[in-house]
C-alpha cells in the first residue's frame, strides 16, 4: 500500500499542497483533480521524491519510500522527457542503461509492439508525432514495470486508439496490483478505472473519498467541492 501521512509542502511560508494524508492499496487507482495551482503536481513531485517535503512522509508497504529498499517507481507524464535525436529504441536502451537495468533486444522488441510502434523504432524521436512520443514513454514504463505508478495528464496527445491502449495499459495495471495516482484535468474514460478520488483546492483537500462511477457525477462532485467547505465534503470512506 502507498500512504501519505500528513503531507506538506511550504515555500517561503506559502502553502503549494497539504498537509494531506491518503492510502492507495495495490490494485486501486486514486485520481487528483483541482484547478491549475491547487498543487497537483506538486504532490505527485512529493511523491516521487523529485521535491522534499516541508512535513510528513510516504510509505510504501509500510516503509519509508526514501529508504534504500525503495520499491521501483515509474511516471507517465505529459512531458515525455525522451531525446528526440536518439531513435526509439535508443532511447529505451539509454533508460535502461542509466536505471541499471538489463535491456535484451526481445524486450524492447516487445514493448514496442505492445505500443503499437514495432515498424518505428529506429526512427529519430524528433520525427515522431506527439501521439508517438507519448506512446514511446508508455513502452519506457512497460520496460520498467514498476510498482507505483504515478500518471501525471497521460492522455496528453493520444488519439482514440492510444486512448483506448492507455485503458487498457491501465486495467491491467490494476490486475497485477500496482498502485497507482492519476492526475487529470478531465472527466474521460479513465475515470471508471478510478477507486479513490482528491480534490485539491488552493493545495488542501477539498473531497478525499470514493470516486463516482460516471464522468457526469465526477464533475458535479468537483464543483461542489470547489465551491463547499473542506470539512463538509472530506471523508475517510
Amino acid at each position: 500500500m502507498l500512504e501519505a501521512h500528513e503531507l506538506a509542502k511550504y515555500v517561503a511560508h506559502r502553502n503549494l499542497v497539504g498537509p494531506v494524508s491518503f492510502q492507495v492499496p495495490r490494485g486501486e487507482i486514486m485520481a487528483v483533480m483541482g484547478p491549475n495551482g491547487a498543487g497537483k503536481s506538486t504532490l505527485l513531485k512529493l511523491l516521487s521524491g523529485l521535491m522534499k517535503a516541508s512535513e510528513g512522509r510516504v510509505t510504501w508497504q509500510g516503509s519509508d519510500v526514501k529508504n534504500e529498499g525503495r520499491p521501483a517507481m515509474g511516471m507517465l507524464s505529459h512531458q515525455t522527457y525522451l531525446y528526440s535525436s536518439l531513435t526509439g529504441k535508443e532511447n529505451l536502451y539509454f533508460y535502461g542503461s542509466i536505471t541499471g537495468r538489463e535491456t535484451t533486444p526481445a524486450q524492447i522488441e516487445d514493448v514496442l509492439q505492445k505500443v503499437g510502434l514495432e515498424w518505428d523504432g529506429d526512427e529519430e524521436v524528433g520525427r515522431y508525432s506527439r501521439g508517438m512520443q507519448q506512446r514511446l514513454a508508455m513502452a519506457r514504463l512497460l520496460l520498467q514495470d514498476p510498482e507505483i505508478i504515478l500518471l501525471d495528464e497521460p492522455q496528453t496527445g493520444l488519439d482514440q486508439a492510444g486512448l483506448k491502449l492507455l485503458c487498457e495499459f491501465i486495467r491491467q495495471w490494476k490486475a497485477d496490483g500496482k498502485a497507482m495516482v492519476l492526475v487529470t484535468h478531465s472527466c474521460d474514460d479513465i475515470f471508471g478505472l478510478v477507486d479513490r478520488l482528491l480534490i485539491l483546492k488552493k493545495g488542501h483537500p477539498a473531497y478525499l473519498g470514493e470516486c463516482p462511477n460516471s464522468p457526469e457525477e465526477v464533475l458535479k462532485l468537483y464543483q461542489e467541492a470547489l465551491q463547499g467547505s473542506e470539512k463538509s465534503l472530506c471523508s475517510d470512506s
